[in-house]
C-alpha cells in the first residue's frame, strides 16, 4: 500500500514538469543546445545503423566531413535517444521528448530513495514520515528551476539533465557504501554499485561527473563525523577506481587524442566566469516570479549570474535552524543524523559559495575549475541539496505540520518556477528535425564550429584551418565553398590533382574501397573525411601514409580532408577508420575491470541484481573491444550489389554500350560533336577558389545526345558538372547552352520525364565560369530499367557552344546529401529549393 502511494505521488509530483516538457511550449530545436543535440543524435543513429560499434567518429557531421565528437563527449544520453527512437519507431524529435520524460521520472525516483535514506536516522523510523519527507524532496528537486526546467526547456541540454537525474542515485550508492560497510557480504556489491553509478555519470556528462566527484568528497567528509576516516576514504576510493576502470575505453583514448583537436577552446576566460558571479548581498534571485535568465529568441545563455530562488532560501534558513538546534543541544558527534546534516549542508553551501563574488579568488587560482565553464552549472547539485534539506526539515516535524510545510514549500517552488517561464515564439525552426534540417542548420550561419560542437570548435581536428580575410577563424561552411559537394563522386572521392578516373567505389564513409585508373605521372585522390588518428589506407594491398589537405592556395582554407597519392596505372585503394593503440588499451582495461567485478559479485556479492547489471555491462564492453579489433582489417571487397558507381556515362561510351547521336554521328573525336577526355575549369581571378578542377569530360556540342540503359538501385542519383570550355567565356558572341537530363522507363507505366533543363552561359554570367554541379534523384525508378539521356541544345545560336559534362555518373551517394554547389550556388540558377537539384 505504502509503496503504491509513494510511486503514485512521485509521478504526481513530476506532472508540472512533464506537462512543460511534453507540451507545445517546448521546441527542442529552438532551445539553447537543442539543435546541436538533435544533430548529434540524428547522425549517431545513422552511424550505428551502418556499423554497430563505439561511435568514436561520426562521418555525417561537420558538413559530411566527419567529426570525432564522441571521442571526447560523453555518448550515453545520445545513445538513449537513438535506442528510444528505434524502439518506438519515432523521429529524433519525439525520441528526445520521450527520453526527457523518462529522465525526469528517473531523477524523481532517485531523489525519493535518497531522501528516505537520509531522513531515516532522525525520523523515528516512521514509514509515513519518511515517505512524506521523500515526496517533499522529490517535489523540490523537480520544481527547482535549474535541474530539469532550465536544462530541458530552455537549454535543450539532455545530457546534463540526465546526469543530474543520476546524481541522487550516485549519492544513494555512496551512502549505502559508507553507512553499511560492516554488513556481511554487502561490501563488494555496494562498491560495485557506487562504481557503476559513477561510470554512468562519466559516460553521460563528464563535466557533471567532475561535480559529482566533489559531492563524493563532501559525502566522505560528512560520513567521517560518525565513521572511521580511513575506512570511509578507502571504500569511496575503491568505488572511484571501479568507475575509472570501467570507463577507460572512453577517457584513455580521449587523453591520447586530445593533442589532435582543439581542446584548448574548452573552458572560459576567467573574466567571463567572474562576470557570472553574484554579490554577497544578492545570494538569491530576489525577484518573484523566478527570472530564468534564458532568452528563447536568442538561444543564448545569460551573461550574468544564475542563482537559487526565494523558496530555496527559505528551505536553507529552516535547515540552518535545525543545525543550530542540534548544535545547542550538543548531540553526540557519532550520531548518524549529524553526518546527514553536515553532508546536506555541504552540498548546498559549496556550490552556493562558488556562485558568489567572494569565491572569485578560487576561480582565478584553480584553472581546472573553469572547465566547468559556467558557475551556474553548480546550481544543479545545489538544488539536490536543497531538496534533501527540505526532506530533513519535514521529517523533523510532526506528521501533519510536516505535510502542510511540504505542500507549502513545493507549491511555492512550482509557482515561482512556472510563472517565470517565457515560451518561445514558434518559427520555422520548430519543424521536424531530419537530414534536410541538418543541412539547413549547417548552412544557416558561418561559424567556426558549424553546428556540431558547443560553439568553440573544440573537437575540430587541427588539420582544419579556416581563416577569414581579417585573419579570424571562419565558419565550416567554407569547406563546401572550396570543395563543393557535387565535386565528390558518390559524396566520397575526388581527384584534386592529376588525371584519374574513379571506376569503382564500394562501402560507406567509414570503410570503403575504390579503384582508380591514373594517366600521366600520377594523381592525388581525396576522401571526404577529415584527418584524425585511426584512419588507415592501402594501395594495391600495401599500407600507405595518409596525409591531410593543407591550405588551398588563395582560399585561406586548409580543409584537412584525407589524401592519398597514387602512381600511373590502375590501383585499388582501401581506406577505413579503425582503432588506435590507446583505444584498444582502453577497451581492454574496461573489459578486464568489468570481468573482475563480475567474478567478485558472483563470488562475494549479496544479490542477483548487481550481478545481472555487471553481466550486461560485460557483454557491452566485450562487444566494443571485439568490434574495434575487427576493424583493424581493411574492408573486404564487396559484391556487385554494393557498388556505388552504378553507371559511368563516359565509360559506357568507350565500351560501346551507350547510344550516341549528333550532327557528326556517333563517332568520337576532336573534330566531332562528341568526344571524351579531360577538362580543367578554373574560376577566374576574384571568384571563389575551388578544388577538383580537372575532371573527365564528355564534350557534347549541341545538338548532341547520349543515352545509357541502367537499372538504378535504391538511393541512386545522377551527378555531373556542367561547363563550357574556358576558351568560350570571352568570345565575340555566344548565348550559352541548354543542358537536359531525361528519363524514359523501358517498360511499365510512365513516359519520358525531364529531370533537368538548365541554361549555362558563362559568357554572360561570370558566376558560371566554373563547374556548375547538378544532382538528380532516380529513386522513383529504383529497381526498374530506364534509359537515361543527356542532351545539349542551343539557345538561339550555336556559336562557341563548346559545352559538356564533367564526371557524368549514376551513383549511390554516401551520407547526407548537401547542395551540389555548396552554400553559394551560381546566382543565375533558380531551380527549386531542394538538396537534389541545385537550389
Amino acid at each position: 500500500m505504502l509503496a503504491a502511494v509513494s510511486a503514485f505521488m512521485t509521478i504526481l509530483a513530476c506532472v508540472p514538469a512533464l506537462v512543460v516538457i511534453a507540451g507545445h511550449g517546448l521546441v527542442v530545436r529552438q532551445s539553447d543546445d537543442g539543435e546541436q543535440f538533435l544533430l548529434r543524435a540524428l547522425t549517431l543513429g545513422h552511424a550505428l545503423s551502418v556499423h554497430l560499434t563505439y561511435p568514436r567518429w561520426l562521418p555525417d557531421l561537420y558538413l559530411g566531413f566527419g567529426y570525432p565528437v564522441f571521442s571526447f563527449y560523453s555518448p550515453l544520453a545520445y545513445l538513449a535517444v537513438v535506442i528510444v527512437g528505434d524502439i518506438t519507431g519515432t523521429t529524433v524529435d519525439v525520441a528526445v521528448r520521450v527520453t526527457m520524460v523518462v529522465t525526469v521520472l528517473f531523477g524523481a525516483l532517485g531523489t525519493f530513495m535518497l531522501a528516505r535514506s537520509l531522513v531515516a536516522p532522525g525520523s523515528r523510523h516512521d514509514p509515513w514520515t519518511t515517505t512524506v519527507a521523500g515526496l517533499s524532496g522529490v517535489g523540490m528537486m523537480v520544481a527547482s528551476p535549474y535541474p530539469f526546467i532550465t536544462n530541458l526547456f530552455f537549454r535543450g541540454d539532455l545530457p546534463e539533465a540526465m546526469a543530474l537525474a543520476c546524481l541522487p542515485w550516485f549519492w544513494l550508492a555512496l551512502r549505502g557504501l559508507v553507512t553499511r560497510r560492516n554488513e556481511a557480504g554487502r561490501g563488494v556489491s555496494r562498491i560495485v554499485a557506487s562504481g557503476l553509478a559513477g561510470a554512468a555519470l562519466i559516460l553521460t556528462h563528464q563535466l557533471s561527473a567532475l561535480i559529482a566527484a566533489a559531492v563524493a568528497v563532501i559525502v566522505v567528509i560528512g560520513s567521517c563525523r560518525s565513521s572511521g576516516v580511513r575506512t570511509t576514504t578507502q571504500l569511496v576510493a575503491f568505488a572511484g577506481t571501479v568507475a575509472i576502470g570501467i570507463t577507460a575505453m572512453f577517457w584513455m583514448p580521449l587523453l591520447a587524442d586530445a593533442s589532435s583537436v582543439r581542446l584548448d577552446a574548452v573552458g572560459h576566460a576567467v573574466t567571463e566566469v567572474l562576470d557570472r558571479l553574484s554579490p554577497v548581498t544578492a545570494p538569491v534571485q530576489w525577484v518573484w516570479p523566478y527570472p530564468h535568465g534564458w532568452n528563447p529568441a536568442s538561444k543564448r545563455a545569460p551573461d550574468g549570474p544564475v542563482l537559487p530562488g526565494i523558496t530555496q532560501l527559505v528551505v536553507v534558513v529552516l535547515f540552518a535552524g535545525i543545525l543550530l538546534i542540534r548544535r545547542v543541544r550538543r548531540s553526540p558527534v557519532q550520531d548518524p543524523g549529524n553526518g546527514v546534516l553536515f553532508t546536506v549542508f555541504g552540498v548546498v553551501l559549496v556550490p552556493w559559495f562558488l556562485n558568489l563574488q567572494i569565491s572569485g579568488a578560487i576561480w582565478e587560482a584553480v584553472g581546472a575549475l573553469r572547465f566547468i565553464q559556467f558557475p551556474w552549472r553548480l546550481i544543479g547539485p545545489l538544488s539536490l541539496g536543497v531538496a534533501m534539506a527540505t526532506a530533513v526539515v519535514v521529517a523533523r516535524l510532526p506528521r501533519m505540520p510536516g505535510v502542510i510545510l511540504a505542500f507549502s514549500l513545493v507549491a511555492s517552488m512550482w509557482t515561482e518556477t512556472l510563472t517565470g517561464l517565457v515560451h518561445p515564439v514558434p518559427t520555422a525552426d520548430g519543424r521536424m528535425f531530419d537530414d534536410d534540417a541538418m543541412v539547413e542548420a549547417d548552412y544557416a550561419f558561418d561559424r567556426w564550429g558549424a553546428s556540431t560542437t558547443t560553439g568553440g570548435g573544440e573537437f575540430t581536428p587541427r588539420a582544419v584551418d579556416i581563416r577569414r580575410p581579417d585573419g579570424s577563424l571562419g565558419g565550416a561552411v567554407r569547406l563546401d565553398r572550396v570543395a563543393p559537394p557535387g565535386a565528390w563522386i558518390g559524396g566520397l572521392v575526388m581527384v584534386p590533382d592529376g588525371q584519374s578516373r574513379v571506376t569503382s567505389l564500394q562501402g560507406d564513409a567509414l570503410r570503403f574501397r575504390s579503384v582508380v585508373e591514373t594517366e600521366g605521372s600520377g594523381a592525388t585522390i581525396a576522401f571526404h573525411q577529415l584527418a584524425f588518428p585511426g584512419w588507415r589506407a592501402t594501395v594495391d594491398g600495401l599500407p600507405v601514409a595518409l596525409r591531410s589537405q593543407g591550405e588551398v592556395e588563395g582560399s585561406g582554407v586548409a580543409p584537412g580532408y584525407l589524401l592519398v597519392d597514387v602512381g600511373p596505372g590502375r590501383h585499388e585503394l582501401a581506406v577505413w577508420f579503425g582503432p588506435t593503440l590507446p583505444r584498444l588499451a582502453g577497451d581492454t582495461v574496461s573489459l578486464l575491470a568489468i570481468l573482475g567485478l563480475l567474478w567478485a559479485t558472483s563470488r562475494h556479492g549479496d544479490g542477483w541484481l548487481v550481478t545481472v547489471v555487471v553481466g550486461a555491462v560485460t557483454i557491452v564492453l566485450g562487444g566494443i573491444l571485439a568490434t574495434e579489433v575487427l576493424t583493424l582489417r581493411s574492408p573486404a571487397r564487396g559484391t556487385p550489389e554494393r557498388e556505388r558507381i552504378v553507371t559511368d556515362v563516359i565509360g559506357s561510351m568507350r565500351s560501346g554500350t551507350a547510344v550516341m547521336n549528333s550532327p557528326t554521328g556517333s563517332a568520337l573525336g576532336p573534330q566531332a560533336f562528341l568526344d571524351t577526355g579531360w577538362l580543367t575549369v578554373r574560376p577566374p581571378y576574384g571568384r571563389p577558389v575551388q578544388v577538383g578542377l580537372t575532371r573527365q569530360w564528355l564534350y557534347m556540342h549541341p545538338p548532341g545526345r547520349v543515352t545509357v540503359r541502367l537499372t538504378p538501385p535504391e538511393g541512386a542519383v545522377f551527378q555531373a558538372g556542367l561547363a563550357l570550355r574556358p576558351d568560350s567565356w570571352e568570345t565575340p558572341e555566344g548565348d550559352g547552352v541548354h543542358f537536359v537530363v531525361e528519363v524514359v522507363p523501358v517498360d511499365g507505366p510512365g513516359g519520358m520525364r525531364t529531370l533537368l533543363f538548365q541554361r549555362i552561359n558563362p559568357r554572360a554570367f561570370v558566376d558560371e565560369r566554373r563547374w556548375v554541379d547538378i544532382r538528380a534523384d532516380l529513386g522513383e525508378w529504383a529497381g526498374r530499367p530506364i534509359d537515361l539521356t543527356l542532351r545539349t541544345e542551343p539557345v538561339d545560336s550555336v556559336a562557341y557552344d563548346w559545352a559538356g559534362w564533367g564526371n557524368p555518373m549514376v551513383v549511390v551517394p554516401v551520407g547526407v546529401l548537401r547542395p551540389p554547389n555548396g552554400p553559394q550556388p551560381p546566382a543565375s540558377i533558380h531551380a527549386p529549393r531542394t538538396w537534389m537539384i541545385d537550389q
